[in-house]
């Protein structure tokens, strides 16, 4: 069943999806966005559990907080396994994680995938594709 997870992280629509996601939550610390409610079926539940279950196993890692959101599809937050060693403190979707510099790195990919699709213009202002960026218009705030 795992494979079938992976056409949606491989997906243009949804590598878009996590370029727009990480733009609001870098620069925008003030926007608060709706988010469906409404689960994915449960076969692509069971796809996204057991690949999960493996990626977590791999990496012997003791816990983690998972959300996927796909508009039109369905949501999936889960948490697994402790934040705490020594306590066994459980993983909350409350907890609060350092995500330092990474997300310029994961920005930085899609948006140089979907520039080489043609779907982006690196000089294009910020704007163009999102309205709720503060100075967005601005041609120095451009995705490049």
């Amino acid at each position: 069943m795992v494979p079938t997870v992976l056409p949606i992280l491989l997906n243009r629509n949804f590598r878009a999806l996590i370029l727009l996601a990480t733009a609001a939550i870098a620069g925008c610390g003030g926007v608060t966005t709706s988010i469906p409610e409404s689960a994915f079926p449960a076969a692509k539940q069971a796809a996204l559990d057991a690949a999960l279950t493996t990626a977590m196993a791999e990496r012997k890692a003791p816990g983690a907080v998972v959300g996927l959101w796909i508009p039109g599809e369905g949501t999936y937050v889960v948490t697994r396994g402790v934040s705490e060693l020594a306590t066994g403190k459980a993983m909350q979707r409350s907890d609060h994680f350092r995500i330092g510099s990474i997300t310029k790195t994961f920005t930085v990919t899609v948006l140089l995938q979907l520039a080489d699709e043609k779907k982006v213009g690196l000089d294009d202002p910020v704007s163009k594709y999102v309205s709720f960026v503060p100075n967005g218009q601005i041609r120095k705030t451009t995705l490049g």
